[in-house]
């Protein structure tokens, strides 16, 4: 996704040159571009809406990609996010988060471990999510 914001700024820096306040070539290179989003660091989105509200900071929406992933893919990507976080951290807050997700969308009383869960049912939410990526992706692809 960092791939897809960067691109998107390089092509059309408009919206960033407001953000920021500063004056930029009208096509800046993809390192200036990444330079200036990400600094010298990682952005760190809890979610999929987290990370298109900060793309909307970015980019005009005739150039935003982001806002042209369906709702069905960012759930499932945000569901890839609360993973994620459980994996990163092994908190207590993550595990009840990613249990909270479990309940929600699989009406699941017990938690299971990433991997159990991702290769239950020969894998199938395993593959949904690599759908929702590539799916969210082709999206955005089309956009720009």
């Amino acid at each position: 996704m960092d791939e897809h914001l960067v691109a998107c700024v390089n092509v059309d820096p408009s919206q960033l040159k407001e953000f920021l306040g500063v004056s930029l070539p009208s096509h800046p290179s993809k390192s200036l571009c990444t330079a200036l989003i990400f600094g010298d660091g990682y952005r760190d989105f809890a979610s999929f809406g987290a990370l298109k509200g900060f793309s909307r900071k970015l980019l005009p929406n005739p150039s935003n990609p982001f806002l042209a992933v369906t709702r069905t893919h960012a759930d499932r990507i945000d569901e890839v996010y609360a993973i994620r976080n459980y994996l990163s951290h092994y908190s207590a807050k993550a595990k009840r988060s990613l249990h909270g997700m479990y309940q929600a969308k699989y009406q699941m009383k017990n938690f299971l471990e990433p991997g159990q869960f991702l290769l239950a049912y020969n894998a199938l939410r395993l593959w949904r999510y690599f759908d929702a990526f590539e799916g969210a992706s082709a999206k955005m692809k089309a956009w720009c």
